[in-house]
């Protein structure tokens, strides 16, 4: 064969990698792009959901301090009286520490 014509076939060939590349490339942009945005509506909404929760544990703290017991003997009371398991909801600390990681 002649040089030229594989030259020519190779810079062909080159060409449909780096066209397929490029389009493979972009479709990961775009799913990249999509994902950081639904990450970001999730952050919102767990940030709004911790930010909640701290309010029922200032609640919780204000009714504790009214009864003069400690706020984690009303808590104590509460879950007992609606027979949950307190190993199953977030306590201050836990709280605080997802709000530092998603800040």
């Amino acid at each position: 064969m002649d040089e030229a014509l594989i030259l020519a076939l190779a810079s062909m060939f080159l060409t449909l990698v780096s066209v397929v590349t490029g389009f493979i490339l972009q479709m990961e942009r775009r799913r990249i792009k999509k994902m950081e945005e639904s990450n970001s509506e999730l952050k919102r909404m767990l940030n709004r959901s911790l930010t909640a929760i701290g309010g029922y544990h200032k609640i919780e703290e204000h009714i504790a301090g009214e009864l003069k017991i400690s706020t984690k003997q009303y808590r104590t009371n509460i879950r007992k009286a609606a027979n949950v398991d307190g190993g199953k909801l977030f306590t201050k600390s836990k709280r605080e520490e997802y709000q530092d990681k998603i800040a």
